[in-house]
């Protein structure tokens, strides 16, 4: 009886713990609160509120249906920023940092970019200094974690009308994520507003909530709180600081794992695991420039790098293996393959990374110590440098070059010239269900990464596409292609509706479709491949 008493107690005691830490969402600390089962912050009222007023990146923003976000409009944001220095600056209107907001018919220049274009809380911001060193008035469109379909559609939306000749567009590398993250949001067809998406979905938090899939996980408050206080993520370090020489010596905060420190210049270049993202990328770019030229006016591209693309090279050769692991030690991947691009499409095209190396060789502080960002020094050397460029313009854009190996992107639809039937599949697991021209996949995975599907190798004889689309209701899936049993290629499908094209040079070559559950998630899976096949990419 003295055990029965002593369970029916404790689980009592679970009970009314459970329901204080509900009622008491919106006083629980902000870590445990981002940490918490994605399914759960939907069950619980007023989470994601609380997040987005608690979180500074957040609760300065207003969500805005077509670019995702601005920054809340007419609102004075004053402080002292990590150097020390105090700040006060006014959003315009619109809800962007930018020095003027001339006549809609007065001559003007254009700046559009994410973060790197949004610090205002330097002493001048580098759209002030372009403004100042140009003297011309700049139109200024930026917001932390935008991407090129953002920087698109601020385009279309806010300065499409304005007359101006010249848009300079300042691109970074979370660009490519970004892209992804926006064209995702899209195929789920999703109700919510993007910038809502992007707080609640696993792409943004990923790194951070608790994204077991087990019933406790996913409803109770308790047993998240309990997880919380043993994860090691909770306590996961976001950099290291290094020591630097200089006048006087300063510390940065750098971060290994960046994808051109992991990663070798060929993985981003067609063919590369990363190419899918860059080829989503340029198309994004590519839809910009149409947009752009379609007012008469043209685009010049700014290469902005991390603060680890600069600092890192000058660390002593023993500090430099802790964040380098790629083979070659070449870090120039981004900004090889961007260029290339830029030659391509005939786009005026300048690399901040050189001039920014060589002032730090200097021993110059460029970035904040944590903060990401360029400090008050930085945005006054970039700005110097852009406006330079911008001087030396020649009076037309560079024709469009050929450029080897070429870079393939979608320029419009694509359409299959050879199908990949169900019919020919080699091998298929038990919950793949083939028909005439579609097939579905629905039931349990084996594993996480298990096959699907494997159709008989094949020669590509000249470069193609290989083209999928279809819809993802449950689980994951990926697609890619083979060689003696190796992943050669490899692209993880969206959930929702795919239409992937993966750009695929001559070779023998396996088409394989595995499973590509999240990690901790169900196994269980649902998905339809509409089309499969070839299309050529000339």
């Amino acid at each position: 009886m003295r055990y029965v008493v002593l369970a029916a107690s404790m689980l009592v005691a679970v009970g009314v713990s459970e329901i204080v830490l509900r009622a008491a969402v919106r006083s629980l600390p902000v870590p445990l609160l981002i940490y918490l089962n994605g399914d759960l912050k939907d069950r619980v009222p007023g989470t994601w509120l609380r997040l987005r007023q608690a979180l500074p990146a957040l609760s300065i923003r207003q969500e805005d249906r077509d670019v995702g976000w601005t920054y809340k409009p007419a609102q004075t944001f004053t402080g002292v920023n990590e150097d020390g220095e105090p700040y006060s600056r006014m959003s315009s209107a619109e809800g962007f940092f930018t020095p003027d907001v001339p006549p809609a018919t007065t001559p003007q220049l254009v700046t559009i970019g994410a973060s790197f274009l949004a610090t205002y809380y330097v002493k001048r911001p580098i759209q002030d200094v372009l403004r100042d060193e140009l003297r011309t008035p700049v139109y200024s469109l930026a917001a932390g974690q935008w991407g090129p379909e953002s920087y698109r559609a601020a385009y279309e939306k806010f300065a499409g009308r304005r007359r101006h000749d010249l848009v300079i567009v300042f691109s970074v590398a979370p660009d490519m994520s970004n892209v992804v993250n926006w064209r995702t949001w899209k195929a789920e067809s999703a109700s919510r507003p993007f910038m809502t998406w992007m707080q609640e979905s696993d792409a943004a938090n990923a790194a951070l909530i608790n994204r077991h899939d087990s019933w406790a996980d996913s409803h109770l408050v308790l047993w998240n709180l309990i997880r919380f206080g043993v994860s090691s993520r909770a306590a996961a370090s976001s950099g290291t600081v290094e020591h630097f020489p200089g006048n006087p010596p300063y510390d940065l905060q750098l971060s290994a794992g960046q994808e051109f420190l992991a990663h070798d210049p060929d993985f981003f270049e067609p063919g590369g695991e990363f190419y899918p993202a860059m080829q989503a990328y340029f198309e994004s770019l590519h839809q910009l420039k149409a947009a752009i030229e379609e007012r008469h006016a043209r685009l010049v591209l700014v290469w902005t790098p991390l603060k680890e693309r600069v600092y890192v090279p000058l660390l002593p050769a023993a500090r430099q293996a802790a964040y380098v692991s790629n083979r070659t030690h070449d870090l120039s991947g981004f900004e090889r393959v961007i260029g290339r691009f830029a030659a391509q499409e005939g786009i005026d095209f300048f690399d901040l990374t050189i001039p920014l190396a060589e002032h730090a060789r200097r021993g110059e502080k460029l970035y904040f110590t944590v903060d990401g960002h360029w400090n008050s020094h930085g945005h006054e050397v970039a700005g110097a440098a852009v406006a330079s460029s911008i001087r030396m313009l020649a009076p037309h854009p560079p024709a469009p070059a050929s450029v080897e190996p070429p870079l393939y992107f979608r320029k419009g639809a694509v359409a299959i010239a050879r199908a990949v039937e169900p019919s020919t599949m080699a091998w298929h697991s038990a919950i793949v269900r083939p028909a005439a021209t579609t097939w579905r996949v629905e039931g349990r995975a084996e594993s996480q990464f298990s096959y699907l599907a494997l159709w008989p190798e094949q020669a590509v004889t000249e470069p193609q596409w290989l083209v999928a689309t279809g819809v993802i209701r449950r689980g994951g899936l990926s697609l890619g292609l083979q060689r003696d049993g190796k992943w050669l290629m490899q692209q993880v499908l969206p959930r929702g509706r795919f239409d992937v094209a993966l750009s695929v040079t001559p070779g023998k070559y396996v088409v394989a479709v595995a499973n590509a559950s999240p990690a901790d998630a169900s196994l269980d899976a649902e998905a339809e491949f509409s089309s499969l096949g070839w299309a050529p990419l000339r």
